[in-house]
């Protein structure tokens, strides 16, 4: 009878163990920083302005998580000769979120902005983009767009999401059962959905390849990838770009950002370099707005308007 106390007592702690572990996967917090010369360039024959450093990922308040509450926080700071934040001068957004934001903001470090060869005070903005859904424990593939949990007839995306789940076989969705039209697409989703296009058009093409490699910084190796890791669901995706499409979604520091949102501005340069600009839709240019993020059920009107194009091409 003790032995059996003690096994359900360690299951008891092994379920809420697992739970409180599930709790912290749930909710994403994106940010991006912004330096401003203003205050400085008045005084300077040459200015060059540091970069972020480091920034502590924003702590997801339980509330907000447990509410599913979404939104945007921004911190405009000031940061002093060392690159440290000396100050808060503003803070608009959700104010439940606020505290979280200007916590992680207090603890940023940039490189420090150089005037004429001195160090100099300036001025900057970090945004926090608060989205209540998982990072991603793994990919759901469904047979049918129905079997998302999330996605419903009556939905924006539903037709796109639909065409890709069940005609192209290139749609999924979380671990969670979910598609998450409203998350942010990361540059690791993004590495999966291309994998899979890029899959598919070589499987069904009766042509010759109309797709070309994208490896600007000529890399051979996954070795010379940073940041990748080999849990992460996408990383096979990654490695299968490199080694079979040559295809590299690294920055100039050979980092994936893996978690990182992908730019609207970002999509267009890759794809067209892969597929050519007749794949992009007509809806969805080159915008004046370098930091307009594409949310996963946006980027499903793209690849599906897009597969059309291509679809053509390579039956053509």
């Amino acid at each position: 009878m003790l032995r059996f106390f003690k096994l359900f007592f360690l299951l008891v702690c092994v379920f809420f163990a697992a739970q409180n572990f599930y709790a912290q996967k749930i909710g994403k917090v994106i940010s991006k920083s912004n330096i401003s010369g203003e205050s400085a360039a008045g005084n300077c024959k040459e200015l060059r302005l540091g970069q972020i450093l480091t920034l502590p990922e924003a702590k997801y308040p339980s509330e907000a998580r447990s509410e599913k509450l979404t939104g945007s926080v921004e911190v405009t700071i000031n940061i002093d000769e060392n690159g440290d934040v000396s100050e808060i001068i503003k803070v608009s957004g959700n104010k439940i979120l606020q505290g979280a934001a200007i916590e992680s903001a207090l603890k940023a470090k940039f490189v420090p902005t150089l005037c004429d060869g001195k160090k100099a005070r300036v001025s900057g903005t970090i945004v926090f983009n608060f989205y209540p859904y998982p990072a991603s424990g793994g990919y759901f593939s469904p047979a049918k767009a129905e079997e998302f949990a999330d996605v419903t007839k009556d939905s924006e995306y539903f037709q796109a999401i639909s065409e890709l789940t069940e005609t192209h076989k290139v749609g999924f969705g979380y671990a969670d059962g979910k598609f998450h039209a409203e998350a942010p697409l990361t540059r690791g989703d993004f590495a999966h959905f291309l994998r899979l296009t890029l899959e598919m058009l070589s499987a069904k093409s009766k042509t010759e390849q109309i797709f070309s490699g994208y490896n600007p910084q000529k890399i051979t190796s996954m070795g010379k990838i940073k940041d990748l890791k080999s849990k992460e669901p996408f990383y096979e995706s990654v490695k299968i770009l490199l080694q079979t499409y040559n295809v590299v979604l690294i920055n100039e520091t050979s980092e994936l950002r893996r978690g990182a949102t992908i730019l609207q501005n970002e999509i267009i340069e890759i794809w067209t370099n892969i597929f050519g600009a007749d794949a992009i839709p007509v809806n969805f240019q080159k915008t004046d707005n370098y930091e307009k993020i594409v949310s996963r059920g946006e980027f499903s009107l793209f690849l599906n308007e897009s597969l059309g194009v291509l679809m053509y091409k390579i039956s053509s």
